[in-house]
């Protein structure tokens, strides 16, 4: 229990000096104050608020085994944990968007507002408080205060509310994220390829016909990206 206790300590701390490392160092240098990383420092935040609420009384419910805090910390507790989890986790997602679209639309960068980042913070932290105060309004299982008495704190194990909440915060956000990169890998591969020798380069077009086929927003860039092919092909010929 002692090393338990030791590791759980070293991890809060770690988590609490690194997400305050993060906050500090965008709001001290001017160059990084910049629209995009309003989701890196509001993420930033979702984690604090995980280390600083959430993960001590973890660490000490682990440790001790037992509950011995009552019914309204214990609801507090895991209405703190949901919302920041949730945050945390839904905060991928918006940068996991964020880049999506930076990467597919060419106008994106220069069209993204502090209004538009804003609007998917408020959903993100909307979303995540909803969630995390549904339990306290009601949103129960029949069985909360028998697991108190017990010595057990655990979310709602409504089945309702479990689908719901672990489908939202992870099982769709999971799966939108592997998505969204793996759109970004493949554009990102037709810029990659593109730079290797030219037995190479017809891969690059072949990736380029299949952008082709894809629906908006690859379509704004295509014009873009054959222009670039074609200057490529032209420098390649031309060093041969």
């Amino acid at each position: 229990m002692i090393l338990l206790a030791i590791f759980l300590g070293i991890l809060i701390l770690t988590t609490i000096v690194g997400n305050v490392f993060v906050i500090v160092a965008i709001l001290m240098e001017r160059n990084l104050r910049t629209i995009g990383n309003s989701l890196v420092f509001s993420l930033a935040v979702a984690d604090l608020m995980v280390a600083l609420l959430v993960m001590p009384i973890a660490a000490l419910f682990h440790v001790s085994g037992e509950w011995t805090f009552g019914p309204i910390l214990c609801d507090i507790w895991t209405s703190l944990d949901v919302l920041s989890c949730t945050a945390s986790i839904l905060h991928l997602v918006a940068i996991a968007l964020d880049r999506y679209w930076a990467v597919t639309n060419i106008e994106y960068i220069h069209s993204r507002t502090p209004k538009s980042v804003g609007t998917m913070l408020f959903v993100v932290w909307v979303v995540s408080l909803v969630l995390s105060v549904a339990p306290i309004l009601g949103w129960k299982d029949d069985q909360f205060m028998m697991r108190i008495q017990e010595g057990k704190c655990l979310i709602s194990q409504d089945v309702a509310y479990q689908v719901i909440a672990t489908v939202t915060t992870f099982y769709a956000p999971l799966v939108v994220i592997l998505l969204l990169y793996w759109r970004i890998f493949d554009v990102s591969c037709l810029f990659v390829f593109s730079f290797l020798p030219s037995t190479r380069l017809k891969f690059s077009f072949s990736l380029m016909n299949r952008l082709f086929s894809l629906e908006q927003p690859f379509k704004s860039v295509s014009a873009r990206h054959v222009m670039l092919q074609m200057d490529l092909k032209n420098i390649s010929q031309s060093m041969r």
